[in-house]
Order: structure tokens, then C-alpha cells, then sequence
């Protein structure tokens, strides 16, 4: 069986040659070599092995294996395995879920105006921006497609005693 193994070294600050050196050790497991968003090195490789526990120790031995080979440190930080069936469904999926600013807001409500839209946005309950650029915010689509499926009462709040004073 065909799986992906994905291995987080305690190796920070990598000579760009060592990483060299680790990709070509690596080529013949379709290694990708890189930094992670921690600033470690990571390996992500082609495992063939009949369990996941074979496929993960296989993945273990020929990442740290070629590292100690290079002089890169080889504590290991995280491993995630996968089948090469759900990597490839990962890697299809889109990365950035769909966006929303305020004329596509105005659409998923089917509200009549920008203007209505913007003043729905400002709602407690609404959800938040991801984001504020010169043109306005920007909101998570599915979220608002959540908060437009929600039941609310029509029409104008009633007044209270407060607000009549």
C-alpha cells in the first residue's frame, strides 16, 4: 500500500547544502524537503509498506537515517501518516475557503442593497472579518451562508420603555 509520510525534525537553521544533500538521499521515496511554519525541517516521502506502523517506521528510518548521514539533527518533532489516497484528496481541496465582501453578503442574504447588507454585517451575532482591506471586509462565505440559514424575527425591533424616554 501506498502511503505519505509526513516527518518534523528538531532541526532548525539548516545549511541550504545539507538540504540538498537530504533531498537527494531521499529520491527515491519523491521527497519533498522543506521548512516548516515552525522554521524546522521537515520531509514529507513516498512510503510503500503493508500497515500504517510499518509505513511510519520505514518513513522514521529513512528520513532520520539520512539526516544523522548529513549532520542534521535528528530528533523528531511530528510525524503524520496518510494514505496516498488522501493526500491527493487533500491536495485537491481547495486551500483558502471561499470569500465574501459586502456585494456577494448582499447576494447570499438577498438583501436589496449594499447599504442593507453592511448594516446586517454590523449584527453581534454576525460572524467576524478575516480581514479588512481599503475596499472593506471580508468575510469567511460559508459563515455567512450559516448566519443567512439562522431563523430571526422580521421587521423592526419592538421599542422599549428605554428607547421611547
Amino acid at each position: 500500500m501506498d502511503w505519505s509520510a509526513y516527518v518534523e525534525l528538531e532541526a532548525p537553521d539548516v545549511a541550504e547544502e545539507s538540504v540538498d544533500a537530504l533531498h537527494d538521499a531521499l529520491a527515491d521515496n519523491f521527497a519533498s524537503i522543506g521548512q516548516s511554519p515552525t522554521g524546522h525541517l521537515f520531509a514529507q516521502l513516498s512510503v510503500d509498506a503493508a500497515t500504517a506502523r510499518q509505513a511510519i517506521d520505514a518513513a522514521l528510518k529513512a528520513v532520520t537515517g539520512a539526516a544523522r548521514v548529513h549532520k542534521i539533527a535528528t530528533g523528531v518533532r511530528c510525524v503524520e501518516l496518510v494514505t496516498a489516497e488522501e493526500l491527493d484528496r487533500r491536495n485537491a481541496a481547495p486551500t483558502t475557503p471561499e470569500l465574501a465582501g459586502i456585494s456577494e453578503i448582499k447576494e447570499i442574504l438577498g438583501v436589496a442593497s449594499r447599504q442593507r447588507a453592511q448594516q446586517i454585517t454590523k449584527h453581534p451575532d454576525f460572524p467576524p472579518p478575516v480581514a479588512q482591506l481599503h475596499s472593506g471586509p471580508i468575510y469567511i462565505a460559508a459563515q455567512v451562508r450559516d448566519y443567512a440559514g439562522r431563523p430571526r424575527p422580521s421587521g423592526r425591533p419592538r421599542k422599549t420603555a428605554q428607547a421611547v424616554a
